[in-house]
């Protein structure tokens, strides 16, 4: 684990261990947050097809970055609803070749329920559902060696929030995405995959009430 990962981890521990953890209401607030992580891609029947053909892929997984940006807002003290665009980059080796690659912009819409309130931190579980347009670099012959996709596809989420102030938090989440893709190879290509994510957040707090006195000019 590096040590920006220890670092975290030890933070969250710290928190969870707390006999005074701090009463926070949610209800009303903004969030934006930033996250990075590095996704893992298995096999799939592009690949395995292309491997059939005579084609030395090299390993039958892909790695890659991931990054995403969050805006949400917290309808209730425990569920927030939440708009997400990311960008998603694997590739896999292709031995004597240049890699096969995938480019990934997502948009989605997410709905987390985080089910203990009223804490600094905040275990929650999440599900989403959106649209990606998709990049693949292959080096296939013609007219397989590049080309573009769309589709749709969901994801869930397992993470804990932890909120270091009353303003700035932290993350860390494991997503499972599904985004299967028809390609013109022809096979379909598996888009999505397992991500573990570490993010950022800035909370916004909610705006202060105003009461109007009757009678009052």
């Amino acid at each position: 684990m590096s040590h920006r990962g220890w670092v975290v981890l030890a933070t969250l521990v710290a928190a969870l261990s707390s006999r005074q953890a701090a009463a926070v209401g949610r209800d009303g607030q903004g969030r934006i947050e930033l996250s990075g992580g590095l996704s893992f891609i298995p096999d799939n029947p592009l690949t395995q097809d292309a491997r059939a053909k005579g084609y030395d892929i090299e390993k039958p997984y892909a790695f890659g970055p991931m990054g995403i940006g969050t805006f949400g807002y917290w309808f209730d003290q425990h569920f927030e609803l939440s708009l997400e665009g990311g960008y998603q980059h694997d590739g896999y080796r292709v031995h004597g070749l240049s890699d096969l690659t995938l480019d990934s912009e997502l948009l989605m819409a997410t709905l987390r329920w985080g089910f203990i309130g009223g804490y600094n931190f905040w275990p929650y579980i999440g599900a989403s559902f959106g649209y990606s347009f998709n990049n693949v670099s292959a080096p296939f012959t013609a007219p397989w060696n590049s080309w573009t996709a769309v589709g749709y596809g969901e994801a869930a989420e397992l993470g804990l929030g932890l909120d270091l102030s009353d303003r700035f938090g932290v993350t860390i989440e494991l997503r499972y995405t599904v985004a299967l893709l028809q390609t013109q190879f022809p096979s379909s290509l598996n888009a999505g995959g397992l991500t573990l994510l570490l993010g950022v957040y800035l909370r916004i707090p909610k705006a202060p009430e105003t009461n109007v006195i009757s009678g009052s000019p």
